[in-house]
């Protein structure tokens, strides 16, 4: 259809520049473009709190029954002012509270007929994720009650209750459309605009719009840290209002929000199997498919990371031109897998750029320029396909653009070390020059250890030659020579204790260095092998270092390197073990293995996973048995047992499965109530770091079972998961890894439950 078409056309420009568009598109047809314009008018219309103008007509149609409340009338203690939103379930009130204090709100009512049992779930869900939230920028919600009640029943106004954060629930009992009333809630009034129109008008260069975005990101960690993913953030969601002369954004609209912690109304609610939630333009992969099971905070990054993009170029990364071009189900598959081009590519190909530049107050060149580089790396790490690469947090989104601003070196760059060492040299003078020391320092250290190495096997042939002479010279020499291996092993270790704190534990140093000294840790071990191969302790300090640099690329990323160097740590302590077994020589196999199963089992490669971990549990055995209360080695053996569940649920083995999560668990256990090893804990296992060790097995084994469809064991151990989660928190608050795992612990239980619900509703169908 033509008027399709245009429709499309007109929404790729600025409002501003549409009239000339669709004049020169309709061709003086009237009828087409009152069409476009009535196209145009209910796209405009948003499913938020807030809108900038009350959408034309009020009138009833047959599918939106009149609404009894109207400008004039009174709600509560609330006398209605104007209609300035409606939703899909809820209109929109400016309002004016009258008692027990007067000040201008939103007020926010169910419709007539939408007042289902769901809608009203989903409505219920709204009011309480506000409800739980104190943030700047969140809006607030004041109050909630009932229409239709003597009084409104106004029994949630954060003025009167503020103290207990509560908001009262509207009656769980209530059947839809009870002569009961439908019900509202009060929320702060955002005059505002949303954030890429504020920008736009008011020509916000580059880095004031960098500035508000960092405030929406923390917002976003505020709701996240309540266990609120919000699953709908665009423009329109995130509204900008002028407090005191200075701009101040505000999310608003949860109403498609997922509670992560907590069950946010006794009513039922859950997203059906097969459906699709959220806004396709900014729409994460994993929620571009029909079953959205698996959500958790990481998508609510990929949706801010298009925020910035749209900030940065004036348009998303897949615009609705794109989205449109083909069916539902290729809008989907294009969000899914379909990379987006960099900010920088985008602004470089659009026709549209000296009125984007414009509105940044920069000329063309000079903003391709400027976003070319760090913000594409920060915006491309938001928009990763795969969530396991995007930033773990808002908070960590946010600090990466801080650090952009600050001119310091940002997370998201590429392994360029031209980049990290100009950056890591402006900012870090100091360190640079004790970064150098240290260099120099190792490589003079390397030098005069093979000078001293060859010096000592020339002293040892001279020496032997001599031997039928001079019986006495030959014992001193010896003597020299024993002191000389001794000196020399010191330094090898104190060698590999100097790579590992510098490559492992030197964060502050740029990624880069940090490279070098692991290519030269490699150059220097494999050095040694060659000539000193028989020498057990130098091949023992060998095997461990290369399983400190295969554990240093694993945290990296570098797969293929982590693995080879991984395999040359097991073959060496493999041979010294069939040579000397010694618990020793066993353990650290022991460690490289699960290591080894475990980063193989997390790329898929379940079978070469089993066979590492299988010999690995072996080992560990044996050391247990011959030493049951040796802390470090019940600990390994658990470790190692939580990637033996994942690996044979994978294979579909889960009987095998169970019992490696019954032993692993069982163990965790014994160490947490001090039945193994030494009082206190050590301090590489203190009691936090197991108790999050104990919840990561339990969610293991809960999704397998869910996998196979055993909803209700999964639930229940779930359940178990988040109540570890819970305790790690509450007796150790400095563990950092409890929080998130604890947001997607409940977030999966949720997930569960609902599929459960499902599954019950089809054998009851059928």
């Amino acid at each position: 259809m033509r008027e399709r078409e245009i429709f499309i056309e007109a929404l790729s420009v600025e409002p501003s520049e549409r009239p000339m568009v669709l004049d020169q598109a309709c061709r003086g047809d009237a009828a087409i473009r009152a069409q476009v314009d009535r196209l145009l008018a209910e796209h405009e219309r948003q499913e938020s709190f807030i809108l900038d103008s009350p959408p034309a007509g009020l009138d009833a149609t047959e599918d939106q029954p009149l609404l009894p409340e109207r400008p004039g009338t009174t709600v509560g203690p609330y006398k209605l002012l104007q209609q300035i939103g409606e939703g899909g379930m809820g209109v929109v009130f400016m309002a004016e509270q009258t008692q027990p204090l007067q000040r201008t709100v939103a007020l926010k009512i169910i419709k007539p007929g939408r007042d289902t049992r769901q809608v009203i779930a989903r409505f219920e869900a709204e009011r309480q994720a506000l409800a739980m939230m104190d943030h700047p920028n969140i809006a607030k919600v004041l109050g909630a009650g009932t229409t239709g009640e003597e009084g409104g029943r106004d029994t949630g106004d954060r003025e009167r209750g503020a103290e207990k954060n509560e908001v009262p629930r509207s009656p769980d009992h209530r059947p839809p459309s009870s002569n009961l009333g439908r019900p509202y809630f009060v929320m702060e009034l955002v005059k505002g605009v949303p954030i890429t129109d504020y920008c736009d008008q008011q020509h916000l260069p580059v880095r004031e719009r960098l500035e508000l975005f960092a405030q929406v990101c923390h917002a976003v960690q505020h709701a996240h840290q309540k266990g609120i993913i919000h699953r709908d953030l665009k423009p329109s969601n995130v509204m900008v209002a002028e407090y005191d002369g200075k701009p101040v954004p505000k999310v608003i609209d949860f109403g498609v929000a997922k509670a992560t912690a907590q069950k946010l109304t006794e009513q039922t609610m859950f997203t059906e199997f097969g459906q699709v939630i959220g806004t396709l333009e900014y729409m994460s992969p994993e929620q571009a498919k029909l079953n959205q099971l698996d959500i958790d905070t990481r998508s609510d990054i990929y949706s801010l990371g298009v925020l910035l993009y749209e900030l940065l170029t004036g348009s998303t990364p897949f615009g609705r031109d794109r989205l449109s071009a083909g069916a539902f189900d290729e809008m989907l598959r294009v969000i899914r897998e379909e990379e987006p081009p960099k900010p920088s590519t985008r602004l470089s190909t659009a026709d549209r750029l000296p009125g984007i530049a414009t509105r940044r107050g920069l000329v063309p060149g000079k903003l391709s320029g400027l976003v070319k580089g760090e913000l594409d790396w920060i915006v491309m790490k938001a928009l990763e396909k795969d969530r396991n690469r995007r930033y773990e947090t808002a908070s960590g989104f946010a600090a990466d653009i801080q650090r952009y601003l600050n001119d310091e070196a940002v997370l998201a760059c590429p392994p360029s070390s031209r980049y990290r060492f100009g950056k890591f040299a402006r900012q870090n003078k100091a360190a640079l020059l004790t970064a150098t020391a240290a260099v120099a320092g190792l490589l003079l250290l390397v030098i005069g250890l093979a000078v001293g190495n060859r010096m000592i096997a020339a002293e040892r042939n001279e020496k032997s030659e001599a031997l039928a002479a001079e019986q006495k010279a030959l014992s001193l020499a010896e003597a020299q020579r024993e002191r000389a291996s001794a000196n020399f092993l010191r330094a090898r270790v104190a060698i590999r204790e100097l790579m590992t704190k510098l490559v492992l534990r030197g964060r502050q140093m740029p990624s880069p260095l940090r490279r070098d000294f692991s290519d030269q840790a490699i150059k220097y071990y494999q050095t040694l092998l060659q000539e000193e191969n028989t020498d057990p302790t130098l091949r023992y300090e060998t095997g461990v270092g290369y399983r400190t640099l295969a554990m240093i690329h694993a945290s990296w990323g570098e797969i293929e390197t982590a693995e080879n160097c991984y395999r040359q740590a097991i073959a060496i302590l493999e041979d010294l073990v069939r040579e000397e077994p010694s618990d020793q020589h066993r353990q650290q196999l022991g460690y490289a293995l699960a290591r080894y199963g475990g980063m193989l089992d997390g790329v898929g490669r379940v079978g070469d996973s089993l066979i590492a971990l299988n010999r690995g549990e072996e080992i560990y055995d044996e050391l247990l048995a011959d030493t049951p209360s040796y802390f470090d080695y019940a600990f390994e053996l658990a470790y190692l047992l939580k990637f033996s569940v994942s690996a044979h649920s994978s294979t579909g083995n889960l009987p095998k499965a169970e019992q490696a999560y019954r032993r692993s668990i069982n163990l965790f256990q014994r160490l947490i109530d001090g039945k193994v090893g030494p009082d206190p804990f050590p301090a590489a296992h203190e009691g936090g770091a197991l108790l999050v060790q104990l919840g990561q097995t339990q969610e293991i084994w809960a999704k397998a079972l869910a996998e196979a469809g055993r909803f209700e064991k999964a639930a229940q151990v779930m359940s178990d998961a988040v109540s570890t989660f819970e305790l790690a928190g509450r007796e150790h608050p400095d563990v950092s890894e409890h929080a998130n795992s604890l947001a997607n612990a409940r977030q999966r239980l949720d997930e569960i439950r609902s599929e459960q619900s499902k599954v019950g509703e089809e054998e009851l169908s059928n």
